[in-house]
């Protein structure tokens, strides 16, 4: 025995609980993006917002106070997380250029500052972990790649190929 149902359109009640679950999910997405931003960050993510960056709990990156103005001169401060012997590396891609900047394993903030021609530019957080500067763990967040047995000069190549996660430096 088989019913046809004809189906008119949509009663009030179940349009109104269709929008509460529209609405829900739409300020469920929101909070998501607004509360917990995702991993690849930026330092400066345009004049006047400063944004704090890590790479797992080993390295942390900051702009100086006053560094996101726009007049292309980037000053940040960073340093290890852990215990000696982490030496944290923040690597810059400027013009197509990445330059190193070593800091100390004693957790104590190292500043850097560089000049940029658009205020825009490509940033890898890096922990070297032994005393060898052998054992490179490099990356943005929580993503990263581990490097053993790698020179700097290995480093700085990995970065240009790309291999790294990064993060994006603007409006500083």
């Amino acid at each position: 025995m088989s019913q046809n149902v004809e189906r008119g359109p949509m009663s009030k009640s179940r349009k109104l609980r269709a929008g509460i679950v529209v609405l829900g999910l739409l300020a469920s997405v929101l909070v998501m993006q607004v509360g917990f931003p995702g991993v690849a960050q930026a330092r400066c993510a345009g004049v006047d917002h400063p944004i704090v960056s890590t790479l797992l709990t080993y390295v942390e990156e900051k702009p100086a106070t006053g560094s996101c103005n726009n007049n292309n001169t980037y000053t940040g401060l960073f340093r290890a997380m852990q215990s000696y012997p982490s030496i944290p590396v923040v690597l810059i891609q400027n013009n197509g250029q990445w330059t190193p900047y070593l800091g100390h394993s004693d957790g104590s903030w190292d500043t850097y500052s560089y000049t940029d021609n658009n205020s825009h530019s490509e940033m890898v957080l890096c922990v070297v972990s032994d005393d060898f500067y052998s054992v490179w763990y490099c990356g943005w967040g929580g993503n990263y790649t581990v490097l053993r047995d790698s020179s700097l000069q290995t480093i700085l190549y990995t970065a240009e190929a790309r291999y790294f996660s990064s993060g994006i430096n603007f409006g500083f």
